[in-house]
């Protein structure tokens, strides 16, 4: 596989110097800007070989790059090996644009496709850059996998909560308070679409989401909306659905086309970092004005409603009962004749992920790394890496489940039998900076990264720290990585009641182990005093905690109330779900300390 690497890149550089390009970048990216990236555009992964999330691939005649973040490290350095590509440390390397001026001493000629690249990059790259819009290198590409186009169906209001009708009406007044005159908004983020006009699709693995552009249209008179999709994934029912919405639709393939709105000029919000620059332009050419303003739908998408939260607490009691079953065989399955690798807890978790109601999928890849794989944040199971998981260290298990009612993600690491003294502290560390977050009180409008730093004061304590995020917010039935909501020392938004979030602190020892606990929170009022409103979290996840890494001695008296209480709380959430055995078992594995 190295030395394919070795000849993609020579041959992209090829095309280069026929091209007349001193350089190309290829982003990890679809034209929706989206963080889930389907096969037919992973050009990056081809090109490299790294399989993670996110990443840019940097090629000029004598150098390449790849620019990751901290939680493809250990990843990326072992992928990478042997291919001629560089590791780039995001937190630690020059940015690209300041790179190449570097690599190539001047104002070098870059090749980039502008399909998938964000306005506002493409716009600061420009200024020490000579940009060209040029995807042609895709056809070195020659077994390319064909986009897939899935059904889309409507999402019922027993789970929305509220009518597209109302959130289109709720846009037009907003795009109204923008522009006086006739505006046009373009939605291109997937599950921004998808929310608004409540609904789903097949068009990604593990996200429910339909490939399609939503171009709306504000007039002191009203809206009007038109939807840009695939013609076979809108059924007779989607169909018939839009045109009760009156939303117009067209081929996905006519996008560019439909941009041509007439003689009418409008005013064009558009937000430089949801749209691509490929779309922009195509804004401008149809004599649009173009006003670089912020999108509202994520932040109004962030804000569960009532039935939105119902759904996903109906989601969190399914999977609770589906962790207590795979649990219960793990702790015992010494004797069971089975053999348990990291591939078969990834099987069996979706077996009896697939045995519960309402089951459309995962909402990610399942991660089971044992030992020290569990270093790898990111960590995936292959044939070359699949191991046998033995009667000592840790095994930790990062998964998600797609209800047709809610997204759900946690994390649990557990024993597997003989534990160091290094192991079980650092477990009770992390165990520490969790329940940390998920007794937090704060005041409202306290930035994230202030919340944040509340998580890992436990483990700061002890001069040790992680280089994730502690939380992301989770969608709806939706992504489970939903933005705006992050917890992370760089992150600025402030937390509303409503939004949920995960609590995902961890600690990471390269080639020994891994250590995360994950449940999701709500964002809830705590009380309004006279020096203002202060906001707290609930805890949504149902799952019980592996007690037996512990170090109790480490735990205050308030953490081992709170780990009492929480266990307490599951039991009794999942009691009327499970088996007399399984209620047993539970009571158990789950006891008080």
């Amino acid at each position: 596989m190295k030395s394919e690497i070795c000849q993609r890149i020579e041959r992209l550089r090829q095309w280069m110097r026929a091209s007349g390009y001193d350089a190309c970048v290829i982003v990890h990216a679809n034209p929706h800007l989206g963080e889930y990236i389907e096969p037919h555009y992973q050009a990056r992964r081809w090109f490299s070989g790294f399989t993670g999330s996110a990443g840019t691939l940097v090629v000029t005649a004598d150098a390449a790059g790849l620019w990751t973040d901290s939680r493809y490290y250990l990843q990326a350095g072992f992928q990478l090996e042997g291919t001629g590509i560089g590791l780039m440390r995001q937190e630690e390397a020059p940015a690209i644009d300041r790179w190449l001026c570097r690599c190539t001493q001047g104002r070098p000629r870059v090749a980039m496709d502008a399909s998938l690249v964000a306005a506002h990059v493409w716009q600061t790259w420009s200024q020490t850059l000579q940009l060209y819009d040029d995807g042609s290198y895709w056809n070195l590409w020659t077994d390319r996998p064909l986009p897939e186009n899935g059904p889309a169906f409507v999402h019922p209001m027993q789970w929305a909560g509220e009518t597209a009708a109302d959130k289109l009406q709720r846009l037009h007044a907003w795009m109204r308070s923008q522009c006086a005159g006739p505006s046009v908004l373009v939605a291109g983020c997937l599950d921004e679409i998808a929310w608004l006009l409540n609904l789903r699709g097949h068009d990604l693995d593990d996200s429910p989401l339909l490939r399609a552009y939503l171009v709306v249209q504000s007039r002191p008179e009203g809206w009007s909306a038109r939807l840009f999709a695939a013609p076979e994934a809108l059924g007779t029912e989607v169909r018939s659905y839009l045109n009760d919405l009156q939303v117009g639709w067209s081929n996905y393939s006519e996008f560019e086309s439909g941009l041509a709105l007439g003689d009418s000029r409008p005013t064009a919000l558009c937000d430089g970092a949801c749209l691509t620059w490929r779309v922009w332009s195509a804004l401008r050419a149809a004599g649009c004005v173009v006003q670089q303003c912020q999108s509202p739908l994520a932040g109004w998408k962030s804000v569960k409603n009532e039935t939105e939260l119902a759904g996903i607490r109906a989601a969190m009691v399914k999977d609770g009962v589906m962790w207590v079953r795979f649990l219960r065989e793990f702790v015992q399955r010494a004797g069971d004749g089975r053999d348990w690798t990291e591939s078969y807890v990834v099987e069996r978790l979706r077996q009896l992920k697939a045995s519960q109601p309402d089951f459309w999928g995962e909402s990610f890849s399942t991660i089971a790394a044992y030992a020290g794989h569990g270093a790898v944040v990111h960590y995936a199971v292959t044939p070359e890496t699949d191991c046998r998981i033995g009667d000592s260290s840790l095994l930790l298990v990062d998964t998600g489940t797609q209800y047709l009612h809610g997204t759900t993600d946690m994390t649990r690491t557990l024993a597997c039998g003989r534990l160091t003294k290094e192991e079980r502290r650092d477990y009770t560390l992390v165990m520490k900076s969790h329940i940390a977050l998920a007794r937090a009180v704060f005041p409202e409008g306290t930035p994230a990264s202030a919340v944040d730093g509340i998580a890992r004061q436990p483990l700061w304590r002890e001069a040790v720290d992680f280089k994730h995020g502690t939380g992301h917010g989770v969608g709806a039935f939706l992504n489970v990585h939903e933005g705006p909501v992050r917890v992370s020392p760089a992150s600025r938004m402030c937390l509303a009641p409503g939004m949920v979030t995960s609590d995902e602190p961890g600690l990471y020892r390269e080639s020994e182990h891994g250590v995360r606990i994950e449940n999701l929170l709500e964002v809830v009022p705590y009380k309004s005093t006279g020096f203002g409103r202060f906001l707290q979290f609930n805890v949504l996840t149902l799952c019980p905690m592996d007690l037996r890494p512990l170090l109790p001695e480490l735990l205050d008296a308030g953490e081992k109330a709170w780990l009492n209480a929480y266990h307490l709380r599951v039991r009794n959430a999942l009691a009327p779900y499970l088996t007399e055995e399984e209620n047993q078992w539970l009571t158990h594995y789950a006891y008080e300390i």
